[in-house]
C-alpha cells in the first residue's frame, strides 16, 4: 500500500471557513477519482489546515500516476455539491493538535 494525501493549507485564501477548507479538500480528491469513503480525514486545531489521506495497492497507485484529471464544468461542480450535502451524514473529521500533517 501506498500512503498519499492532499493537504490545503490555509495561505491559500485567508479567510475562508473551515466548511469551505472541507469542500476544498474533498473537491481535490474528487478530481482525482478519490471515493470519500477511501479518505481519513482530518483538522488541524488552531489551523485552517485540512488533511485528507487515502491508501492505494501497488496496481492503484501505478494507474493513479498515468490517469489525467478530468476538466471540470459547472454540471460536475453542482454534482460535487450534492454528494458532499449526502456525504457529510457519514464523513468525519478528525481534529489534531500540532504540525501532525
Amino acid at each position: 500500500m501506498t500512503g498519499s494525501s492532499i493537504i490545503t493549507p490555509s495561505a491559500w485564501l485567508a479567510g475562508t471557513p473551515p466548511v469551505r477548507w472541507r469542500e476544498i479538500c474533498l473537491f481535490i480528491a474528487t478530481l482525482l477519482g478519490i471515493p470519500f469513503e477511501q479518505l481519513v480525514l482530518s483538522v488541524v486545531v488552531k489551523s485552517t489546515v485540512h488533511h485528507a489521506e487515502f491508501n492505494l495497492s501497488e496496481e492503484e497507485q501505478a494507474q493513479f500516476v498515468g490517469k489525467a484529471v478530468q476538466e471540470s464544468g459547472v454540471a460536475d461542480v453542482t454534482n460535487f455539491l450534492r454528494n458532499v450535502l449526502e456525504a457529510r451524514k457519514y464523513l468525519r473529521w478528525q481534529r489534531i493538535t500540532g504540525n501532525s500533517c
